[in-house]
């Protein structure tokens, strides 16, 4: 009788909207391919699919609803890692990010900085010099204590890069950090690939904040092609998608193979193939959920995370 009960209620899912909850602005890395998978989901399952950005807090706000909701799984959230747990570890929210349950795994992303084109920006070696000559001021990011602030802030502080910027400009989501340099609000920021990739035409790509080439930007040098230091795992992140801390085995597993199916599509893998972007299903539930737990591992040995404490 109970085996029926489950696979009644199985069945049953999803019975109503599915919430993808973005805790970060439109138009961010986060943002693009939340819309894409879920839409695709939307599409080849016959479901409704909504998009909400709850942006604030770098992820926090966003992050901070989704945790206190009760929807069996109709409300998803994609997250990075190690990004958005960083921000989670440093300030006094209630949640613990090991509760949310994994769904799949998405994509690896690097981070890139982009300049102004008004401004000719060379490379990163004449970018380091305009801001020590001091005509560069301002460097824009993401909100304090999320991974794009934490680069910023090795960038600055450690002498092998040597970024003397003054004005640290946070902003609620990657695309914001884009359109603020696309528009010399700022001259130079950290975003995410996917950003850089679609503001393309509106952005300058100086240097890839990896140690290898970028697909989307294979003409760009990475900071180990110049001669810089290796910022390892923060370099770049993983997407994933999580259900909230109660979300039954039976809707992870629904969720999971949707999304597998979208990700694998022809539609999106060709999405992706003209973007240069990475997008691959990269593992399920149990992937995601080993992800985080190590993410956390690797966060706390390698960050003082009372730096970025206020």
């Amino acid at each position: 009788m109970g085996d029926s009960d489950d696979e009644d209620e199985a069945e049953e899912f999803p019975s109503d909207t599915i919430r993808t909850l973005i805790a970060f602005g439109e138009g961010g890395g986060t943002d693009i391919y939340a819309r894409q998978i879920w839409g695709q989901v939307s599409e080849q399952r016959d479901v409704s699919v909504q998009f909400d950005n709850v942006p604030g807090a770098g992820g926090m706000t966003g992050a901070s609803e989704f945790a206190a909701s009760d929807s069996g799984g109709h409300t998803i959230a994609p997250f990075n890692a190690p990004g958005d747990i960083i921000p989670a570890l440093i300030q006094d929210v209630d949640f613990d990010f090991e509760e949310f349950r994994g769904v799949a795994a998405h994509a690896e992303e690097e981070f890139v900085i982009v300049g102004n084109p008004d401004e000719e920006i060379g490379d990163f070696d004449e970018m380091v010099d305009r801001y020590a000559d001091g005509e560069f001021e301002a460097f824009g990011g993401m909100q304090p204590g999320t991974q794009f602030n934490i680069i910023a802030t090795i960038l600055r502080d450690n002498a092998d890069y040597d970024v003397q910027w003054e004005n640290y400009i946070p902003y609620d989501g990657s695309g914001e950090v884009g359109q603020a340099v696309a528009s010399g609000e700022i001259p130079n920021g950290i975003v995410t690939v996917s950003t850089a990739e679609d503001m393309s035409e509106q952005v300058d790509v100086v240097t890839g904040l990896v140690d290898h080439e970028l697909s989307a930007f294979p003409d760009v040098p990475s900071l180990t092609d110049l001669g810089y230091p290796d910022l390892g795992y923060l370099g770049g992140m993983v997407r994933a998608t999580y259900a909230p801390p109660e979300t039954p085995d039976e809707h992870i597993e629904w969720l999971e193979e949707a999304a597998e199916e979208a990700i694998e599509s022809d539609d999106l893998q060709g999405w992706a193939d003209e973007g240069g972007l990475h997008l691959e299903f990269m593992g399920g539930s149990e992937f995601v959920d080993d992800l985080t737990s190590e993410s956390i591992g690797n966060i706390r040995d390698e960050i003082d995370l009372d730096e970025f404490r206020d």
